[in-house]
């Protein structure tokens, strides 16, 4: 559907502000109009409210108050300047990154368990204080 409104352009909705802003917005020159005010613009499946939610979106859009319209000059310029300003609805606010999280590993900077072993060194002993005294240079 988005490839047949762009004209081949954008073949994959983009859910981040960024990537919605300037694929979308940008580049296929459209802009989704009618989003519910109370559902944070996202990828659907990381919406709050599980399946009500997405069964909503899908009626609205079936319906025809959720749909695509041309963008107009202005709001392609505003967007080049702030990907928050195209956006339909609030953005879902971005999942904290992993080693900061509160599923941190532990172990961070560690070795793994198991690894702790020294491999025995199997090469030639030399004698770590060589006596001169022993070898006459001339």
């Amino acid at each position: 559907m988005l490839a047949d409104a762009t004209g081949g352009v954008v073949k994959r909705m983009s859910w981040r502000p960024l990537r919605y802003s300037r694929r979308v917005v940008g580049m296929g020159g459209l802009i989704l109009e009618g989003w519910p005010p109370d559902i944070p613009f996202g990828h659907p499946k990381r919406l709050p409210g599980g399946r009500a939610t997405i069964l909503l979106l899908i009626k609205a859009w079936d319906d025809g108050f959720l749909r695509f319209e041309h963008a107009s000059a202005e709001a392609i310029r505003v967007g080049k300047k702030c990907s928050k300003a195209d956006l339909p609805g609030t953005p879902l606010p971005e999942p904290a990154p992993t080693c900061y999280g509160p599923f941190q590993k532990k172990t961070f900077g560690k070795r793994r368990p198991g690894t702790n072993k020294k491999k025995p060194k199997t090469g030639p002993k030399t004698p770590q204080i060589v006596d001169e005294s022993k070898y006459q240079f001339d």
